[in-house]
């Protein structure tokens, strides 16, 4: 039979992960901005963008022009940071 894949898809999101470097981070607004390299599972180019951050996200321990690798999750554009972690 025909499975509902698509239906299942939009009604859950699987994080995206992202390699990028930090541009910014305004912590006591708990943001972070990215010039992030491509991100093909959202379809999305590299771009310069900031994302709000979940709250435990430590944003104290990120650093401007630091490299990290980061996860996504959310739908339609409106995405927020789920963890950061040193790039390799």
């Amino acid at each position: 039979g025909k499975s509902g894949k698509a239906g299942a898809e939009s009604r859950k999101q699987h994080p995206a992960s992202a390699t990028g470097t930090v541009a910014a981070v305004k912590a006591s607004h708990h943001k972070v901005t990215f010039d992030h390299e491509p991100i093909p599972a959202i379809n999305w180019p590299a771009m310069h963008m900031e994302f709000p951050a979940i709250s435990s996200v430590d944003l104290s321990k990120v650093k401007p022009g630091e490299k990290v690798k980061f996860t996504l999750s959310g739908s339609k554009g409106s995405y927020t940071v789920q963890s950061i972690t040193p790039a390799p």
